[in-house]
């Protein structure tokens, strides 16, 4: 037999049968290399647990989750299965689409690649995508499916537009995606289709709770911790399997995490993801809803700690098109309860504010395949070329150039 020190932060919050999963990680000011840093502090416990059969099982257990140690991680799952001799954590064993969430991994790759979020436009409009005509074409909408014309990416991140992503992925390379995404903790097998980036694969609140950390943590990763100590059969620790050593990696720079959690930080305050608004200045984050509205996300994160909640039925694939009355999104029951959680969990402890990057990110020029660009200017008639070289003007024109896509007037949208 052997006792486990483990750290776990619970999540405890269901309502009209649902189940609501959560995870939160602590994350810490990452260093230039990557190396180990001291975390900034968390909401969790230590806990000496008795295993009698597997790692697993023992570190569901729960606890009081609000006695701040300092510790690396922490996880919880409501509605826990419970069979006399199997205990599913949805949180770290489920895996259910991840809808618009999935979208800051296509935000991060167009951001190391250099490609400025604020300038560079995107239509969004109705787009249909049938690269060879023997593959099924792809039809994709906003949620609301209504649109924003010509828009920057910063912009259609925080309305979560379908559109401009769909088009936006294409560009960067669904097999950058990801790339990326693995890079930052996402560990399931992803498959590089063009809908990687509106959260087509599934994967679990564990993984996108460590991924999401590494923004927090500056673009360094650390991999996710359960158990911090194990006291053998005689008493002694055994320190030679590493046990509560952080394993941590830079796998992006901190500019460019930097300007991915401006936008993310953006989209709390007046985006998509407004609900999980505590007032924390820092705070980041992004929604989630799949198609079918059965799986519903909020991941979020501070200077302190990163905060996954996923909403939906631990059973089946069931739509929540009327709960309460309304049809949960990523930003109703999901954001509120990251707001809940997390105005409590680091409630008492001074806000952070994210350091300027020690690596600003750099912009490269940039015309994607699919980016909007404009018309190109109307080529100029020999005679008018003539006038303008003795000094007399052109004669004005009422011609409208053409756009390159259909472009539909600009209206208000509301994204998931």
């Amino acid at each position: 037999m052997r006792r486990l020190h483990s750290h776990r932060r619970f999540l405890a919050v269901g309502a009209a049968g649902l189940l609501a999963a959560g995870l939160a990680a602590c994350s810490s000011s990452g260093s230039s290399s990557g190396g180990s840093n001291t975390n900034t502090g968390a909401a969790t416990t230590g806990k000496t647990l008795v295993m009698e059969s597997s790692p697993e099982s023992t570190i569901t257990q729960s606890f009081n989750p609000f006695v701040p140690t300092g510790a690396p991680w922490g996880m919880g799952a409501t509605g826990l299965i419970y069979e006399p001799l199997i205990q599913f954590n949805l949180a770290a064993q489920g895996r259910r689409q991840s809808g618009s969430s999935f979208k800051t991994f296509v935000l991060t790759e167009a951001i190391r690649q250099g490609i400025n979020p604020y300038t560079t436009r995107y239509l969004s409009a109705p787009f249909h995508w049938q690269p060879d005509p023997n593959s099924e074409p792809w039809d994709v909408a906003t949620y609301s499916h209504s649109y924003l014309g010509p828009v920057p990416i910063a912009t259609a991140t925080l309305s979560s537009d379908n559109t401009v992503y769909a088009r936006l992925t294409l560009d960067v390379g669904p097999e950058n995606v990801v790339r990326v995404a693995r890079q930052m903790g996402i560990e399931t097998e992803l498959l590089p289709v063009a809908s990687i980036g509106l959260g087509s694969n599934a994967v679990s609140v564990l993984e996108m709770a460590s991924a999401y950390s590494t923004l927090a943590a500056q673009g360094v990763h650390t991999e996710p911790m359960a158990i911090r100590k194990v006291i053998l059969a005689d008493g002694t620790v055994d320190r030679d399997a590493g046990w509560g050593v952080s394993k941590r990696k830079r796998v992006l720079s901190d500019g460019a995490a930097y300007e991915v959690t401006k936008i993310l930080h953006n989209n709390i305050v007046g985006g998509t993801g407004t609900g999980a608004n505590y007032g924390d200045p820092s705070a980041a984050g992004k929604t989630g809803t799949t198609d079918n509205s059965a799986d519903a996300w909020f991941a979020g994160y501070t200077p302190r700690a990163t905060t996954v909640v996923w909403v939906g039925y631990p059973n089946a694939q069931i739509s929540m098109t009327s709960v309460h009355g309304i049809t949960v999104t990523g930003g109703s029951f999901p954001a509120s309860i990251w707001r809940l959680f997390m105005s409590r969990a680091l409630r008492g402890m001074p806000q952070l504010s994210w350091p300027y990057p020690k690596h600003p990110a750099v912009w490269v020029p940039f015309v994607g395949e699919f980016a909007f660009v404009g018309a190109p200017p109307k080529p100029e008639k020999p005679e008018d070329k003539k006038k303008t070289d003795t000094g007399e003007a052109p004669p004005p024109t009422t011609t409208e150039p053409t756009p390159t896509e259909t472009e539909p007037p600009p209206t208000t949208t509301e994204g998931r």
